[in-house]
């Protein structure tokens, strides 16, 4: 299963905590392949099985990205 966790107008102190998971996301990870991930890797990936999204769109721009990540996710 494809995951990908998306920031629109945010402090990202919610994927952060993604991070602070340490030994536990590597768990996660047996189970899920992360592909979309600013904080973490510079590989972007859509379609996703399942999008995080953290933040709200503030401006005509995010309206855009967060309707491609709706787009492109089950």
């Amino acid at each position: 299963m494809k995951v990908g966790i998306f920031s629109l107008s945010c402090c990202e102190g919610c994927s952060i905590e993604f991070l602070n998971m340490e030994a536990k996301i590597l768990d996660v990870l047996r189970h899920y392949d992360i592909v979309n991930f600013r904080i973490a890797m510079d590989m972007k990936e859509l379609p996703v099985d399942v999008a995080f999204v953290e933040g709200a769109p503030t401006t005509p721009e995010e309206v855009i990205k967060l309707m491609e990540i709706r787009k492109n996710s089950c």
